[in-house]
């Protein structure tokens, strides 16, 4: 063990994380497997007339919402874990990710200023839960302009722009 600024260090093997990865991988293709085969496999219930919906339905959206919390935590305590690497390293590493964050932060509040809580009509009925319409929007809006920003940047990359400027990783 090393100690490091009061933090201590325990070095990994490289290959117990290559098997804690593919581990987590098949444990959760097999979860997904099992609730997908039980969504489409099992019967139906037909509460309203010629509606039907399955009976696992809501076994596939807890499973849904548990995989979407799970990577949310994993990516915060990502972003977590790089601020405390960088900041061990260098201060300047530490404020990039920091300028990163905070311009990811800003894209969503901006999405969020211009998303639109309007009603809508959703399966016939009107749907007003404002909090929920703006955050849908604001996601939306979100995703455009990182995809916007890819586009970009792979035809910049692809232009040699950034090897004529000089910008490294």
């Amino acid at each position: 063990m090393a100690v490091r600024r009061n933090l201590i260090v325990v070095p990994m093997n490289p290959r117990h994380f290559y098997k804690l990865s593919y581990a987590v991988l098949y444990v959760l293709l097999a979860l997904i497997l099992v609730v997908g085969v039980l969504f489409f496999a099992v019967g139906y219930d037909n509460p309203v007339g010629d509606y039907n919906c399955p009976q696992n339905t809501d076994l596939l959206l807890c499973l849904t919402y548990g995989m979407l919390c799970l990577s949310l935590l994993a990516a915060a305590g990502a972003v977590v874990f790089q601020l405390a690497h960088a900041w061990s390293q260098s201060r300047r590493r530490m404020r990039r990710l920091l300028a990163g964050t905070g311009a990811f932060a800003v894209l969503l509040l901006l999405a969020w200023v211009f998303a639109d809580d309007a009603p809508m009509v959703i399966n016939g009925r009107p749907y007003a839960e404002a909090v929920w319409l703006k955050a849908a929007d604001m996601l939306l809006y979100a995703v455009y302009a990182l995809l916007g920003v890819a586009v970009v940047c792979v035809i910049l990359a692809a232009a040699g722009v950034f090897r004529r400027i000089g910008l490294k990783r």
